[in-house]
C-alpha cells in the first residue's frame, strides 16, 4: 500500500481546516466587540439614569439676560418649564423656541452651571426705525434687518420714522421682513444727516422713500431735502447752503433737491 505523500496532507490543511479556523477567529473577535460595546452602552446608559434621577443636579435658578426683554408670561414659563428639572435633561431646543417668540430676540444661547443653574443669554433687536406704509396707518417697529419687531396705531419710539407709501405691501405682521434696501440707506443717510453743520440747529420729522427708491429728508418745521443716488455724497453740497437754513431765509423754503449736478432751491 502506498502512504499519501505529506504535500497532500499539507494542502488539504491549508485549503480546507486553515480557512476554517480563520472564520471562527474572525467571528470570535466581532462577537467580542459587540459584547463589549453593549457593556459599555450599558454602563453608559446606566450611569445617565444614575445623573437624571439625581436631585443634586435639579435646577434651582433660571437667570435670563438681558433683563426686561422678554415678558412676565415667557418668563414665568422659563421658569415652570426649567425649574425642578434635572439640568442635565433640559430640552435647550424647546426653550429656544419659547424665548424665540418674543419679536425681539434674536439669538438665544443657554449654559448650565453645575449644580443646578442655568444661564439664558438672549441676543436682542435694536429698534432702528419707526416704518409707516400708508398715511395714518400703523407703525411698525422694525430693527436694522427691517424685521418687524411691534406694531402700534401711534408712534412709540424717539428715533427715525420712515414712510414708504408706494410700498409694495400695506400690511406687516410681526416677525416679518421689510425687504426694501431703502431702509439701509435712510439709516445711512439719517446718520450722516445728524452729523451734517445744518443739524445743530435742526430736527429731522421724517424720511420718505418714494416709488423709485429716492429718499426726502423732512426737517420739523421746515423744507424738505430731496436726495437721490449716494444720499450721503448728495448732502456734502448742503455745505454751501449752510446759511439758507438759518434766520428768515429758512422758512422762506419750501423744499431743496439736491438730486442733480446743482442744488435746486425751491420757494414757499
Amino acid at each position: 500500500m502506498k502512504r499519501r505523500s505529506s504535500k497532500s496532507r499539507f494542502s488539504l490543511f491549508d485549503f480546507l481546516i486553515k480557512p476554517f479556523l480563520w472564520v471562527i477567529g474572525f467571528v470570535w473577535e466581532k462577537i467580542a466587540a459587540v459584547l463589549f460595546a453593549a457593556v459599555v452602552l450599558l454602563a453608559f446608559f446606566g450611569i445617565r439614569e444614575v445623573l437624571y434621577a439625581d436631585p443634586y443636579f435639579q435646577v434651582a435658578s433660571v437667570k435670563i439676560y438681558p433683563n426686561g426683554i422678554l415678558t412676565s408670561s415667557q418668563y414665568q414659563q422659563v421658569e415652570k418649564e426649567c425649574t425642578g428639572q434635572n439640568l442635565l435633561k433640559l430640552d435647550f431646543k424647546h426653550l429656544i423656541i419659547v424665548a424665540k417668540a418674543n419679536p425681539y430676540v434674536k439669538d438665544v444661547k443657554i449654559r448650565r452651571k453645575l449644580p443646578g443653574e442655568l444661564e439664558i443669554l438672549l441676543g436682542v433687536r435694536k429698534a432702528a426705525a419707526e416704518l409707516q406704509l400708508v398715511p395714518k396707518g400703523e407703525f411698525y417697529t422694525v430693527d436694522e434687518e427691517g424685521v418687524v419687531v411691534s406694531t402700534s396705531k401711534n408712534s412709540q419710539i424717539d428715533t427715525l420714522i420712515l414712510t414708504h407709501y408706494d410700498y409694495k405691501k400695506k400690511r406687516l405682521d410681526l416677525f416679518e421682513r421689510y425687504n426694501e434696501e431703502g431702509i439701509h440707506r435712510a439709516l445711512g443717510l439719517f446718520q450722516a444727516f445728524k452729523q451734517h453743520e445744518i443739524m445743530k440747529n435742526e430736527k429731522v420729522e421724517h424720511i420718505a422713500i418714494d416709488h423709485l427708491g429716492n429718499l426726502t429728508v423732512y426737517l420739523v418745521n421746515g423744507p424738505a431735502i430731496r436726495t437721490c443716488g449716494n444720499a450721503t455724497f448728495e448732502l456734502q453740497k448742503l455745505n454751501a447752503m449752510h446759511h439758507l437754513f438759518q434766520g428768515e431765509e429758512r422758512n422762506r423754503i419750501g423744499s431743496v433737491d439736491a438730486c442733480g449736478k446743482d442744488v435746486v432751491v425751491q420757494y414757499r
